[in-house]
Protein backbone atom coordinates (compact mmCIF):
# COMPACT_ATOMS: atom_id res chain seq x y z
CA UNK A 1 0.00 0.00 0.00
CA UNK A 2 1.29 3.50 -0.94
CA UNK A 3 0.82 6.09 1.42
CA UNK A 4 0.60 9.57 -0.04
CA UNK A 5 3.68 11.94 1.45
CA UNK A 6 1.94 15.00 2.34
CA UNK A 7 3.85 18.41 1.53
CA UNK A 8 5.45 20.42 4.09
CA UNK A 9 4.44 24.07 2.58
CA UNK A 10 1.18 23.22 2.44
CA UNK A 11 0.74 21.67 6.03
CA UNK A 12 3.44 24.66 7.18
CA UNK A 13 0.92 26.87 6.18
CA UNK A 14 -2.36 25.38 7.57
CA UNK A 15 -0.35 25.50 11.07
CA UNK A 16 0.38 29.10 10.43
CA UNK A 17 -3.13 30.16 8.90
CA UNK A 18 -5.09 28.71 12.10
CA UNK A 19 -2.65 30.33 14.51
CA UNK A 20 -2.73 33.23 13.04
CA UNK A 21 -6.77 33.07 13.00
CA UNK A 22 -6.41 31.97 17.04
CA UNK A 23 -4.43 35.14 17.23
CA UNK A 24 -6.46 37.48 15.77
CA UNK A 25 -7.59 39.32 19.49
CA UNK A 26 -3.87 39.95 20.33
CA UNK A 27 -3.31 42.87 17.67
CA UNK A 28 -1.37 42.87 14.64
CA UNK A 29 0.77 39.58 16.39
CA UNK A 30 -1.57 37.32 13.59
CA UNK A 31 -0.73 39.12 9.90
CA UNK A 32 2.65 37.98 10.00
CA UNK A 33 1.43 34.78 10.92
CA UNK A 34 -1.60 34.68 8.44
CA UNK A 35 0.64 36.17 5.36
CA UNK A 36 3.10 33.31 6.14
CA UNK A 37 0.55 30.59 5.72
CA UNK A 38 -0.91 32.27 3.01
CA UNK A 39 2.31 32.02 1.10
CA UNK A 40 2.89 28.72 2.45
CA UNK A 41 -0.32 27.50 1.11
CA UNK A 42 -0.13 29.06 -1.91
CA UNK A 43 3.15 26.93 -2.22
CA UNK A 44 1.62 24.06 -1.39
CA UNK A 45 -1.24 24.04 -3.48
CA UNK A 46 -0.05 21.89 -6.38
CA UNK A 47 0.41 18.88 -4.60
CA UNK A 48 -1.66 18.81 -1.27
CA UNK A 49 -4.56 20.70 -2.28
CA UNK A 50 -7.04 20.28 0.96
CA UNK A 51 -4.55 20.86 3.07
CA UNK A 52 -3.36 24.30 0.91
CA UNK A 53 -7.21 25.18 0.70
CA UNK A 54 -7.82 25.00 4.29
CA UNK A 55 -4.78 27.20 4.85
CA UNK A 56 -5.72 29.76 2.64
CA UNK A 57 -9.25 29.73 4.11
CA UNK A 58 -7.51 30.56 7.54
CA UNK A 59 -5.08 32.79 6.27
CA UNK A 60 -7.78 35.23 4.46
CA UNK A 61 -10.49 34.44 6.64
CA UNK A 62 -8.07 35.62 9.79
CA UNK A 63 -6.88 38.29 7.46
CA UNK A 64 -10.47 39.84 7.15
CA UNK A 65 -11.37 39.38 11.24
CA UNK A 66 -7.98 40.90 11.91
CA UNK A 67 -8.62 44.31 9.67
CA UNK A 68 -12.49 44.29 10.87
CA UNK A 69 -10.68 44.28 14.81
CA UNK A 70 -7.87 46.75 14.50
CA UNK A 71 -10.77 49.67 12.19
CA UNK A 72 -13.19 48.80 15.27
CA UNK A 73 -9.94 49.19 17.79
CA UNK A 74 -9.04 53.29 15.74
CA UNK A 75 -13.10 53.54 15.69
CA UNK A 76 -13.39 53.90 12.17
CA UNK A 77 -16.69 53.89 10.37
CA UNK A 78 -17.27 52.59 7.22
CA UNK A 79 -20.09 54.40 6.00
Amino acid sequence: MKVKEINKSALYGLIFGFIGLITTSLGALGIPLQIIGLVLSLRGLKSSKILAIFGIVFSVLGLLVEIIYLLSLYNINFY
